[in-house]
């Protein structure tokens, strides 16, 4: 079953691509990469193939992340010439480079209201940089936050934009009061660096992941671990929270990606059909699937209520890097080393197709589940599924 169809590659970069994102509003997708551009490409929907619309041409040494303003004017890109540099989304042209790093920038972020952007580095700090709407429209640094003592890998906003973490290979979070700078403290308690960090969607808990083989979750108020997820063989690369918050997933170089309970810390799911490292993972915005990609060149989309994989997307011909879902959930873009980013289109009504499929090989074995299938237990079933209840999940 084709749940999922490659839409348009999108080439014209002459080296691998690091990140890629979708603006707010789904209608711009921006790629780094290591060829030292930007480029903005334009999306207009499921159905119509992404057009470039702008190559980003000043950076000196490969870019390593990228971020769109909330208002989706504003494109920032993080370098390895140690600066973040700010452009016109809908020109193209160069607005700012925001210089002050002494090493490699790694991320940016900008805070839910758009006025604070925050870039990490090799130089073991992060910065915060006060957006200006005014006419002048200019960037300043705010604060340069130190205490770390190796290399700043992430960094995240807390959903009310009032909380700012920051993860190292020093193996600590710290933990900022976002709009002054102010340190508020630290959490230690992993065993090597800390890759990745996501805030809950109530922003209450945190988690990271780590070199160490886990992922922590911690409450914000007090630092103490509420859990640690063990289980993976290798690095913790990245992780994700559902959008009810309900399940972390976590992804791996031991080639896996895993669910588990946000109130238990039990394992729910193993995620086992990759045959390379998992790179990336997110998920839908409705929260009923999980996309990872992986060393092994393919993107699976899973179903996060059974653990099926609902579709290997195949195309690229190397490793992929990351992924993002659009903000509607119709469209997963990839982002890969063979230099091409990938814009997959999905179809929520082929995703229940899919299920009704594999449903009617799970219970025509007998009559009861013949005549179930023909008074419409499908559709119900899929509807119980994504509501908690799975009375009805295959053992």
């Amino acid at each position: 079953v084709d749940n999922a169809r490659l839409l348009n590659t999108l080439e014209g970069h002459q080296a691998g691509v690091t990140d890629v994102a979708f603006s707010s509003d789904g209608k711009t997708l921006a790629s780094t990469s290591i060829d030292k551009t930007v480029k903005v490409w334009q999306v207009a929907d499921r159905d119509t193939a992404a057009r470039m619309v702008k190559t980003l041409s000043a950076h000196t040494a490969g870019v390593n992340g990228v971020a769109l303003s909330p208002d989706s004017k504003t494109v920032a890109s993080a370098s390895h010439d140690n600066t973040v540099k700010l452009w016109n989304a809908q020109t193209g042209s160069l607005r700012q480079t925001l210089t002050g790093h002494s090493d490699r920038v790694i991320s940016v972020a900008y805070s839910p209201d758009g006025n604070t952007l925050v870039s990490t580095s090799h130089d073991n700090t992060v910065k915060l940089w006060s957006t200006d709407t005014g006419e002048l429209q200019q960037t300043e640094l705010q604060q340069t936050l130190v205490g770390h003592q190796d290399w700043v890998l992430n960094v995240a906003f807390s959903p009310d934009g009032n909380t700012l973490a920051s993860v190292s290979e020093d193996q600590t979070v710290r933990i900022w009061n976002a709009h002054t700078g102010e340190f508020l403290h630290a959490l230690s308690g992993h065993s090597s660096g800390i890759a990745s960090v996501a805030f809950s969607p109530d922003g209450t808990t945190l988690a990271t992941a780590s070199g160490d083989h886990t992922a922590k979750l911690w409450e914000l108020s007090t630092g103490a671990v509420v859990h640690t997820f063990t289980g993976h063989n290798d690095d913790v690369r990245e992780l994700a929270f559902s959008p009810d918050g309900t399940l972390l997933a976590t992804a791996s170089k031991d080639e896996t990606a895993r669910l588990w309970d946000v109130s238990t810390g039990q394992l729910l799911r193993q995620l086992e059909a990759h045959s390379g490292s998992v790179f990336d993972l997110a998920f839908s915005p409705d929260g009923h699937a999980l996309a990872t990609v992986s060393g092994d060149r393919t993107i699976k989309l899973w179903d996060v209520s059974t653990g099926l994989v609902l579709n290997t997307l195949a195309g690229h011909n190397s490793m992929v890097i990351s992924t993002v879902f659009s903000p509607d959930g119709t469209l997963l873009a990839t982002a890969s080393d063979d230099h091409t980013v990938k814009l997959w289109t999905l179809s929520p009504a082929q995703l229940t197709d899919w299920h009704c499929q594999w449903l009617s090989g799970y219970l025509m074995h007998s009559p009861e589940g013949q005549q179930a299938m023909e008074t419409g237990v499908c559709e119900a079933w899929f509807g119980m599924m994504h509501s908690g209840n799975h009375s009805l999940s295959p053992r």
